[in-house]
């Protein structure tokens, strides 16, 4: 008996995501990815992404079925469908359908599966008792040990490998220990690749991206040779000198300086006593500043030095004084005259605009009830309880309406892609003159989350001119076409003859 190595249980991250108010179900993980071990004949066979397990339902990639069953398959990328053959037996399965064909000879049938193909890590995984019994093999999920087990071998081998003499079975022992695990073996050679499928078309354009940063500004050139200086212009006169300053407070006295030689002593008079020094006068005004001597000829230039390293620029200066305008050259041949523009649009005084609230609305209708209070306005041929305008005369008319609707519940819904609800302005009940969809948001990112809803709150515009007959009825109205959601609206509605 081969004892298989218990292998320890991994979680893969489970990804929620959230898109505005819109809870999203669809985006729930593919499965919880388990250490499994697969076993075909008694053999462990290595397998480059691990199967995992889904609902119950073990999923496996299939080229490793292909190897180890000894089965022929065709992928076809562009339809997603996986094709599978042994003998007078085949299988064809599509990823995510939970359903399959399986031919037998000449006898073919649809059958349910468990769980749909799936691709994961961009490998095709297959439920595997589907594949494996397809074509005759036995298969046995053992939960505890996480291992698959595939045989090929018709039972009545396997009871003859059991059953050895004529003697009477005995009753079943009590199961054993378990044994150490034993080494791994080594892992056999990849399958070989299969053949690439044939390119889908080419998606539509994104829209451009944000133009990015400028980049770094290239170096700077090497500065050309300095210009010659022109000469001086004359220096400007003079201005007169301003009034002189009051005069400062007189500063310390000096020290004394040093004696001089004694003369010859007199005869000493009577000395008289010293009288105290009187106050210092007022410092008169300075007189007129002289002319200013004309200034010298100027020297000859020295030759100019080599240029210094070229310093950070400074702020610009002012602008100087425009030179003078150059002379006018002669006039160029006139163009071609240009084709007069559409006239544009005129109104006469035969129309109407109107308002309205709805608060909930959930299937198709039509718009009734209308406010013709100022600033609004009625006429004679528009029914505001009815919601019927009805042409007085044969011409064309332009129609123009506003609607700006909420849904009275946050969205919680994802819609079927044949769901597409609009406004319209109908002629006669039957015939739409003017259509504005509600805006839907439909997001599809591969693997992780496939969404489709409508927006819980939008305005959509509806305008245009129209050809009507006398007698012709309009209204406004609004088609579900299978939404369900409750929304209510506020709308400006007009329409008015044209001259």
């Amino acid at each position: 008996m081969i004892k298989i190595k218990r292998l320890q249980l991994s979680i893969v991250l489970v990804l929620v995501m959230t898109l505005f108010v819109v809870p999203v179900a669809q985006a729930a993980p593919v499965g919880q990815v388990a250490e499994i071990t697969i076993i075909v004949n008694d053999s462990v066979i290595p397998s480059d992404v691990e199967p995992v397990v889904h609902k119950g339902t073990a999923l496996m990639p299939l080229r490793v079925l292909e190897d180890s069953l000894g089965v022929s398959l065709n992928w076809n990328s562009s339809t997603q469908t996986i094709a599978v053959f042994k003998g007078d037996a085949s299988g064809t399965l599509i990823i995510g359908d939970p359903t399959a064909s399986i031919k037998v000879g000449d006898v073919e049938e649809k059958v349910t599966l468990d769980q749909p193909a799936k691709i994961i890590q961009n490998r095709v995984m297959v439920p595997v008792r589907f594949i494996a019994e397809l074509f005759g093999a036995k298969v046995v999920w053992n939960s505890t040990m996480k291992t698959i087990t595939i045989s090929t071998q018709p039972s009545g081998d396997q009871e003859s490998q059991n059953s050895k003499g004529s003697g009477v079975k005995g009753d079943k022992g009590d199961t054993g220990a378990t044994g150490p695990a034993g080494a791994q073996g080594p892992s056999g050679p990849a399958g070989s690749q299969g053949g690439s499928g044939s390119a889908g078309a080419q998606g539509p354009s994104g829209p451009a991206g944000a133009q990015g940063d400028p980049g770094p500004a290239g170096a700077q050139g090497p500065s050309g040779p300095a210009g010659s200086q022109g000469d001086p212009g004359p220096a400007g006169a003079q201005g007169p000198s301003g009034p002189a300053g009051a005069q400062g407070d007189l500063g310390p006295a000096g020290a004394q300086g040093p004696s001089g030689p004694a003369g010859a002593q007199g005869d000493p008079g009577p000395a008289g006593a010293q009288g105290p020094s009187g106050p210092a006068g007022a410092q008169g005004d300075p007189g007129p500043a002289g002319a200013q001597g004309p200034a010298g000829p100027a020297g000859a230039q020295g030759d100019p030095g080599p240029a210094g390293a070229q310093g950070p620029s400074g702020p610009a200066g002012p602008q100087g004084d425009p030179g003078p305008a150059g002379a006018q050259g002669p006039a160029g041949p006139a163009g071609a005259q240009g084709d007069p523009g559409p006239a544009g649009t005129s109104f006469t005084s035969e129309g109407f605009s109107v308002t309205g609230t709805t608060y909930s609305i959930a299937s198709g209708t039509i718009f009734t009830n209308w406010s013709e209070a100022s600033p609004y306005y009625a006429n004679p041929a528009f029914n505001p309880a009815t919601g019927i305008f009805t042409a007085p005369a044969t011409g064309k008319y332009a129609i123009h309406a506003t609607v700006n609707y909420k849904t009275n519940v946050p969205v919680s819904i994802s819609l079927g892609s044949g769901i597409d609800p609009f406004f319209t302005v109908k002629k006669n009940g039957s015939t739409d003159l003017i259509k504005g969809y509600m805006p839907i948001l439909d997001v599809n990112m591969a693997l992780i989350l496939t969404i489709r809803t409508v927006l819980s709150s939008a305005t959509v515009t509806l305008s245009g001119d129209v050809e009507l007959q006398a007698g012709d009825e309009v209204g406004l109205y609004y088609e579900a076409d299978g939404l369900t959601l409750g929304f209510s609206t506020n709308i400006v509605w007009s329409i008015h003859r044209l001259s």
